[in-house]
């Protein structure tokens, strides 16, 4: 569920991004540049974000992916909350 997922302020870490999801029975995910992370790593916090994030299972892999909420500028920021 999409409106589950909320930004956790965890430990600060520059490098990752803390979500508490209740979709998957209220436990964390990590995005964390040093194991894995992709272009997510580029992301940053707003409070009108363009962007947000899913939950998509594959098999036995649950996988968080980030998907755009509007069509934006070239070269503009991707910003999730």
């Amino acid at each position: 569920m999409v409106s589950c997922l909320d930004l956790y302020y965890g430990p600060v870490n520059d490098y990752r991004m803390h979500l508490r999801t209740c979709a998957t029975g209220n436990k964390y995910v990590d995005i964390d540049i040093f194991d894995a992370g992709g272009k997510l790593r580029f992301m940053n916090h707003a409070c009108r974000p363009c962007a947000k994030f899913y939950e998509v299972q594959t098999a036995q892999r649950l996988t968080m992916v980030s998907a755009t909420v509007w069509d934006g500028f070239p070269g503009e920021e991707i910003t999730v909350s």
